[in-house]
């Protein structure tokens, strides 16, 4: 081979190499193949798709579940179709149980996870976390004329209903032992109760209380957490950083705002009993 044709063998061999390495070093951009979808981020994928899958779980009143007409309504939907819009993508719903909402995220079928879940140690070993949505905790339910204001004002003679198998049954005999307890099946059992005059309280997910006393007329809920307060997150693939920072971004401006409020309110049917900080 003469000189020049080795030299025009040598610039085409480095022209191909530096052309395999810029596309190699373009893996971290908005639009080559990367894990989400074929982006290095779900946040690009659905900036560039228009599409946003989100996972809500089902018959979860009134978080998530489906209405007479069989669409999907509740606090949770709501959250998905905020988010949703701020990134102007169309939302596309997907129903998880609780057992198949992390596996939802760990496979891709989902972008985003909601459920009112709590950000376990365990749970984070698989799936990353927004900042808090939703705060859960224990309280109580009482007659709108009851003079109960807290457990703390349950006077020694008091009945109170708890779900049977749950954990609020050692709550009480832990901090309050003088109260006597009544076990129910279910929880609209222990609603029923109270309404009747069985129980002077029923104690559960503060949450479900709410809504139950919208839909209860006479009814309210009283007092202060029983025991631990559940700061409840999203779901979000757990290498996905860029993603995490913009749904923890959308999260402090939509608490900010007021809107989760707002949103609640609509849904529970009262102010949130311990207000989310941003």
């Amino acid at each position: 081979m003469n000189n020049k044709l080795y030299k025009v063998v040598t610039v085409a061999v480095m022209l191909v190499l530096m052309l395999t390495l810029v596309g190699c070093g373009q893996t971290g951009s908005t639009t080559t193949e990367g894990k989400y979808g074929g982006y290095s981020s779900t946040l690009y994928k659905v900036l560039a798709t228009k599409e946003v899958t989100i996972a809500v779980v089902s018959g979860f009143v009134p978080v998530s579940y489906k209405d007479e007409s069989g669409t999907y309504v509740g606090y949770d939907v709501d959250v998905a179709q905020a988010i949703a819009d701020s990134l102007g993508a169309k939302l596309n719903l997907l129903e998880v149980t609780s057992d198949t909402r992390i596996p939802s995220i760990e496979t891709g079928k989902a972008d985003i996870v909601l459920g009112n879940s709590t950000p376990t140690m365990a749970r984070a070993q698989k799936v990353g976390f927004s900042n808090t949505y939703l705060i859960s905790s224990e309280q109580l339910l009482v007659k709108e004329d009851s003079a109960i204001t807290g457990a703390d004002s349950l006077p020694a003679t008091a009945k109170v209903g708890v779900v049977k198998g749950a954990t609020l049954d050692t709550i009480f005999q832990r901090k309050w032992p003088e109260v006597e307890l009544v076990y129910f099946e279910l929880p609209t059992d222990g609603i029923l109760a109270v309404k009747n005059g069985q129980v002077d309280a029923f104690a559960e997910d503060a949450n479900f209380l709410l809504y139950q006393a919208k839909l209860n007329g006479g009814l309210k809920v009283v007092g202060g957490p029983l025991d631990v307060v559940s700061y409840n997150a999203i779901m979000l693939p757990i290498e996905d950083q860029v993603w995490i920072n913009y749904v923890n971004r959308w999260v402090f401006n939509w608490v900010s705002a007021g809107e989760q409020a707002l949103v609640f309110e609509k849904w529970f049917g009262g102010p949130p009993s311990i207000p989310i900080v941003p």
